[in-house]
């Protein structure tokens, strides 16, 4: 993906996404980040699940997880919610 210097829109390279699909969708350990790291997943996304809770606490240890009553598109389906999160999370 990236910004158009004409346009000033986002461009995805969609053949590059399909591609490279598995990849862009793996998880590859790597050393555990120890600072603060905060997933905001929806209740309803297929992407962030109770069963992926382990693998991302090995990653980052010091994470915090928010589930929000939404699908994928969690900052557009409970934007207030989502900006309450992050708010919180950044004054902490």
């Amino acid at each position: 993906m990236l910004k158009s210097f004409r346009t000033g829109q986002w461009i995805f390279n969609i053949d590059s996404i399909q591609k490279n699909y598995s990849a862009l969708n793996s998880w590859e350990k790597y050393n555990p980040w120890l600072g603060d790291v905060l997933f905001i997943a929806g209740r309803y996304s297929p992407y962030i699940k109770y069963h992926h809770y382990c693998e991302i606490y090995q990653q980052f240890p010091k994470s915090l997880i928010h589930i929000v009553q939404s699908g994928h598109w969690v900052h557009i389906e409970q934007k207030d919610s989502v900006v309450s999160i992050i708010d919180d999370f950044l004054l902490k």
